[in-house]
């Protein structure tokens, strides 16, 4: 029966792991369909969308076999309560992935290639890049079972990030003022840096989820 159990986990982990990738591609492919303009860049963002929605249902009817037919208790328990939480804030990031596809590449792709942005778009590429550090970091610790740093180097990137987003609305402040951006455009550029902040948080909150199951405690990650 346990060796069944510990199989079911490990599939259970995979799936995570699948959908955790699903979200670091579609972050990345969404900033180069806004930096670009890449009709290729959009159907990926759109696909992966689709799939995680698909994996995180198939994670939540896991999740409830496990609990019906291996009964798992103490930390397996956690793992196989907290996953079903774990890949929905995954899930929700490919969503938001969506949104920023949907502000639109073409106010921004040839100002981007004429380097009007590039102070801003040096901004939004850190801030990304930062997001995947983090998303990298939680599968790190999930795998592994190590959640000593967990909470510390989250929380040192997510702060990192909140002072890029300031850092980054004080630019396209300067650029509307400048005549540079139009103020739809100006809007939606400032949306966008600002759903990339918010899917910092969410994978803040994410590594929470992995403490619980590692120490059984509840904890603020911010």
């Amino acid at each position: 029966m346990r060796i069944i159990l510990q199989k079911e986990l490990e599939n259970l982990k995979n799936m995570i792991f699948e959908i955790s990738r699903y979200a670091k591609e579609s972050i990345i492919a969404a900033i180069d369909y806004i930096r670009t303009g890449s009709e290729e860049n959009l159907s990926k963002v759109k696909r992966l969308e689709e799939d995680s929605d698909l994996l995180n249902l198939e994670v939540f009817e896991k999740c409830v076999a496990i609990i019906a037919r291996q009964q798992p208790l103490a930390r397996d328990l956690r793992f196989v309560l907290m996953a079903f939480n774990i890949s929905s804030f995954y899930e929700r990031i490919c969503d938001i992935a969506v949104e920023i596809c949907e502000l639109g590449a073409t106010e921004f792709k040839e100002k981007f290639e004429d380097e009007v942005l590039d102070e801003v778009e040096r901004i939004i590429i850190w801030m990304v890049k930062r997001v995947i550090t983090m998303i990298e970091i939680n599968e790190d610790s999930l795998r592994r079972g190590d959640i000593r740093d967990l909470k510390k180097n989250l929380e040192s990137i997510d702060n990192e990030i909140d002072q890029l987003f300031k850092e980054a609305m004080n630019t396209i402040a300067d650029y509307l003022e400048k005549g540079l951006l139009k103020a739809k455009e100006a809007i939606s550029l400032a949306l966008i840096i600002r759903h990339i902040e918010r899917i910092g948080d969410i994978v803040a909150k994410t590594g929470a989820r992995i403490v619980y199951i590692e120490k059984g405690s509840h904890v603020w990650i911010k």
